[in-house]
C-alpha cells in the first residue's frame, strides 16, 4: 500500500498482493483454504456491482484454492482502488450496497460468516 502503488496501478492498496501472493497456498500467510471449505458455516461475501449499482454475495462456491477474487471485490473502497473485475463485471467494496447485512442475515440463518 502506498502513493507509489497509487501511481502505477491507481489503487493505494495492493489486492493481489495481500489476497494473492500472501494469502495462496505457499505464501507468507496462507488461508486454510481446506478448513475454510470444510467448516460447516455458511460463507457470503459480498460486492457491489459497478454498472448496476446492486449486491452481489458470493458464496463458497465461487471460492478456489488460491483464487480469492470473491474477497478482493469485496474490498475495492472507491477512491482507494480501482475496481476489480470478476468474469468481464466490475465490483466495489460490498458495503457501499449492504453495510450491515441483517435481511439477508436473517433471510439465510444464523450458521454463516459475513464477509462486507
Amino acid at each position: 500500500m502506498g502513493l507509489g502503488h497509487w501511481l502505477r496501478i491507481g489503487s493505494y492498496l495492493d489486492l493481489d498482493y495481500v489476497y494473492g501472493t500472501l494469502s495462496r497456498a505457499d505464501g507468507e500467510d496462507p488461508l486454510d483454504y481446506r478448513a475454510l471449505m470444510q467448516h460447516l458455516a455458511k460463507l457470503y461475501v459480498v460486492a457491489t456491482q459497478v454498472e448496476t449499482g446492486q449486491g452481489r454475495y458470493f458464496t463458497k462456491a465461487n471460492l478456489y484454492q488460491d483464487d480469492y477474487r470473491i474477497f478482493m471485490a469485496s474490498r475495492c473502497v472507491p477512491g482507494i482502488n480501482q475496481p476489480y473485475e470478476i468474469d468481464r463485471i466490475k465490483y466495489f467494496d460490498g458495503a457501499l450496497i449492504d453495510p450491515i447485512p441483517l435481511e439477508k442475515a436473517f433471510a439465510t440463518g444464523t450458521n454463516a460468516w459475513w464477509c462486507c
